[in-house]
């Protein structure tokens, strides 16, 4: 139905090019987005990390988060599209997305996004700050209210794609000091998450978020989303011990802090389920590593096992065809190293990943 930018920037000049010639990731500056797929095939598996300033308008409140869809939609972008108190109180807010939520029962939020006035309170999720519409060019930019969010890393490999959203200023300065991820896709199906997370007082509850649209199965530290004919499972190694538990269900399906927020208009991908990553003691600096792994309709789980170093946490991960050891720094600016060695013991990458974006 919009088809007035085909005729408004249609260059007959550009030339067709078939989906294979093209990369398998890009970092869209402008927006702040990395799009990344393991293939051009029918069967790939693909994600979108986001983390950008804010420029207003339909903008979400989701620095940091990603969504994975392999065969279907997995771990999703959760909500409906729709003005009205879902929107302002879910599906545009934090509580919505694959990211962390840092409660601080004090907090309070107004305006949530369109649809509600920016004087009205919102209910407390726990996440990033909504920033009114900037009223021009002059207020974006460092220092400034729309100054939220950045792309630190970025690179494009054969064997992998890598980058690190820095969404600190996301929040309140009060509440949180740093949100830093590392999001690694390990081609074709693994993906592993790295945050570091500091907050301003360890009462303050961080939540790791994962939604999707079926009932996720808990079992230990593992969860598995199935979608068919996709699935994901998602293995928590860090913290070693944390609390984890799902939400969703009839009544329940946009909930926060026990009130749902339900919309009439239907959406197959709107999601009913969440689950909560939660250290389960109380501290100031949280870290948190994830495995996840795609798969067809019987879901695949690595062998996962915890590396401490100095200076740092990692994962070896041993999947079908590859050992991989991926190690971050807990300190200073987010780093990483990366081994990958092949059934046959052939050490096919050993170096540092990027620490700054590289196109």
């Amino acid at each position: 139905y919009l088809w007035w930018p085909y005729i408004v920037w249609y260059d007959e000049t550009v030339p067709v090019v078939s989906p294979e010639t093209l990369p398998l990731a890009r970092h869209f500056r402008g927006v702040g987005w990395v799009s990344m797929r393991s293939s051009w095939d029918k069967d790939a598996a693909f994600a979108l990390f986001i983390c950008s300033d804010w420029w207003g308008g339909h903008q979400h409140c989701d620095n940091n988060t990603f969504v994975i869809h392999k065969y279907a939609p997995l771990a999703i972008d959760s909500g409906v599209y729709a003005a009205g108190p879902h929107r302002a109180n879910y599906s545009a807010r934090t509580i919505a997305h694959n990211t962390i939520t840092v409660y601080d029962p004090a907090e309070e939020f107004f305006g949530g996004t369109w649809g509600q006035s920016a004087t009205e309170k919102t209910v407390n999720d726990g996440g990033q700050l909504y920033t009114p519409s900037p009223p021009g060019v002059a207020a974006c930019g460092p220092g400034t209210a729309s100054d939220r969010g950045d792309i630190i890393a970025y690179e494009l490999t054969p064997w992998y794609t890598y980058t690190v959203g820095d969404a600190t200023r996301s929040y309140r300065s009060t509440k949180v000091r740093e949100f830093t991820r590392a999001f690694l896709h390990l081609r074709p199906d693994v993906f592993v998450v790295f945050d570091r997370v500091e907050c301003t007082d360890p009462n303050f509850v961080k939540r790791w978020l994962l939604h999707a649209i079926h009932e996720p199965v808990i079992d230990g530290k593992t969860i598995t989303l199935t979608n068919s004919p996709g699935s994901l499972t998602c293995q928590t190694v860090y913290p070693s011990d944390v609390r984890i538990a799902s939400i969703g269900g009839p009544g329940r399906e946009f909930e926060v802090n026990g009130q749902n927020f339900p919309t009439s208009k239907q959406d197959p991908e709107a999601g009913s389920w969440r689950v909560e990553v939660s250290p389960a003691a109380p501290a100031t600096r949280d870290y948190f590593l994830h495995v996840l792994r795609t798969a067809g309709t019987t879901p695949l789980t690595p062998i996962v096992e915890p590396l401490q170093i100095e200076g740092g946490l990692g994962v070896r991960i041993v999947d079908s065809e590859q050992t991989y050891e991926v190690r971050f720094s807990t300190a200073g600016r987010l780093t990483g190293h990366l081994r990958i060695v092949d059934r046959e013991g052939k050490v096919v990458v050993d170096g540092a990943l990027a620490a700054e974006a590289r196109e």
